[in-house]
């Protein structure tokens, strides 16, 4: 308080020795001029502070200086405080934000799983579908080959001589079931040619109509350059 007294007092005495001092040029004059403004900005900064400002003593002055420096450590916290409340929110949000996404892949997992199953299952069964299928197939070219082989003995039998066809029908190993039966039935009981089954289609295949009322019948099988001749042939004009 003492150091601001004698700052105004010299600042009083200056303004009041300003008018009286002979300027020497043009920037002493300004710049006496602003020490006077100066001057008396100050004086009315004493005037206020005489009429509204509160003098206390050293301690009060300490104590009062530690609670607004402890207000302004609070208010800062305070500021810091809500910061870290808004980044826990943000945080918070973040978390639901990730269990959300987290469930969302657990129920696409589960529906994945569950889908693979299924096509699984389908596969397995579509397995066995196929399983029954090619084991149907290969029972079907087991008799079409059955049958091919009777086919094709019978073929052999036509086209040879009756003693051929004899010896080929006997000597064959196991064309089908039903023909080995029969075969082996009537050779125990020394058929004839006319009894054996195979053997009476055989001799009936030999047999050609005549073709005229005096000419003898004549068989591929005695004579195989010949060919057949249709039942009535067309004229040709």
């Amino acid at each position: 308080m003492a150091q601001r007294e004698k700052s105004s007092v010299a600042v009083a005495s200056l303004s009041s020795s300003a008018p009286t001092a002979v300027p020497s040029g043009e920037r002493w004059g300004a710049a006496i001029g602003n020490l006077g403004e100066l001057g008396a900005n100050v004086e009315s900064l004493q005037k206020l502070l005489a009429r509204k400002a509160v003098f206390v003593d050293d301690d009060v002055f300490s104590k009062a200086s530690l609670a607004s420096e402890q207000a302004r450590s609070i208010k800062i916290l305070d500021q810091r405080v809500q910061s870290l409340e808004r980044e826990l929110d943000a945080a918070i949000s973040a978390a639901a934000r990730a269990r959300t996404e987290k469930r969302q892949a657990e129920a696409a997992q589960r529906a994945a799983e569950l889908h693979a199953q299924e096509v699984t299952k389908e596969l397995e069964n579509t397995a066995r579908v196929f399983q029954l299928h090619m084991e149907e197939l290969r029972a079907k070219q087991e008799e079409i080959a059955k049958r091919d082989s009777d086919i094709k003995w019978m073929c052999y039998a036509f086209l040879g001589t009756k003693e051929v066809a004899m010896e080929k029908l006997e000597a064959r190993d196991k064309p089908s079931q039903k023909w080995s039966k029969e075969c082996n039935k009537w050779s125990r009981r020394k058929a004839t040619v006319s009894e054996h089954p195979i053997k009476a289609w055989i001799s009936g295949a030999s047999k050609q109509r005549t073709f005229g009322r005096n000419r003898r019948p004549v068989t591929p099988i005695e004579r195989p350059d010949i060919r057949r001749i249709p039942r009535n042939p067309a004229r040709r004009v």
